[in-house]
């Protein structure tokens, strides 16, 4: 088991409706979501590009939200909707490994489900990459590796935002396409782009796990791509989508298998 502090931003959002505004301006359909509950969702510009990923924790009366990206587009509208999106001091801690125990009362099922402790620190449950909990509080009292914790992340393929998707990379090119995007809800900003591109088109490159015996970030042979995050034998990277469907590359003359997050 393992314990770190997240370097992941937290955002409190308030107003008159809060889950309507979000619904209006990021990727997931959230309005169905009630206390207790949360999703993962994306701002995107009108290209389809990934300004930010975003956890929705709902509470009652307001919204947390916390990741990383730039959220400066959900700042300045919200005064639009009778809402507000204001920075708090709190803070992540990640809880992962086959001890990790939620510290408290049992947590409802299901991925991003959350309670509040007595002592007002929020439990909320991670089944992407490396089962366990995140710890949202005041405090930290994390004292393990950011290191160890990015190669367990790693192995597990869970891409980070900033480091191995970035804002130059359309949603579509992303795992976060078929976690944090819906394609029922109504618009919301970069809504034509991604479904145009997800019906009708073909990506060029896509963020896919590698393995092999020893890889390291930088590029990979004969311009198939690049690998932004490594840990031993497991990496992930932004590669040419024919290379996927090819299954393998090379990097420093050693193959390494590219396969789909």
């Amino acid at each position: 088991m393992h314990a770190v502090e997240l370097p992941r931003r937290i955002w409190r959002v308030t107003g008159d409706s809060p889950l309507a505004f979000l619904e209006a301006t990021t990727s997931q359909s959230l309005l169905e979501l009630r206390p207790g509950e949360g999703a993962l969702t994306c701002v995107l510009d009108d290209k389809g590009h990934v300004l930010a990923e975003l956890r929705v924790l709902v509470f009652a009366g307001h919204v947390l939200l916390d990741g990383e990206g730039d959220v400066s587009y959900l700042e300045r509208v919200a005064p639009l909707s009778g809402c507000s999106v204001e920075p708090t001091d709190l803070r992540v801690h990640a809880v992962r490994g086959d001890r990790s125990s939620p510290l408290g009362p049992p947590l409802p099922a299901g991925e991003r489900a959350h309670l509040t402790r007595d002592d007002g620190s929020i439990v909320v449950r991670v089944e992407w990459a490396v089962p366990g909990f995140d710890i949202i509080g005041s405090r930290s009292s994390a004292k393990g590796s950011l290191a160890e914790h990015d190669a367990a992340r790693i192995a597990a393929g869970r891409p980070r935002y900033g480091v191995d998707v970035t804002a130059d990379m359309l949603i579509n090119e992303t795992p976060y396409l078929a976690r944090a995007v819906s394609f029922t809800k109504g618009c919301y900003p970069g809504q034509e782009s991604v479904a145009r591109v997800h019906n009708l088109g073909r990506v060029r490159r896509l963020v896919v796990g590698v393995r092999g015996a020893e890889i390291a970030t930088g590029p990979l042979d004969d311009d198939v791509g690049r690998v932004t995050s490594a840990a031993g034998g497991s990496g992930i990277a932004y590669v040419r989508a024919e290379a996927l469907e090819k299954g393998c590359a090379r990097q420093d003359g050693n193959e390494v298998e590219l396969r789909a997050l």
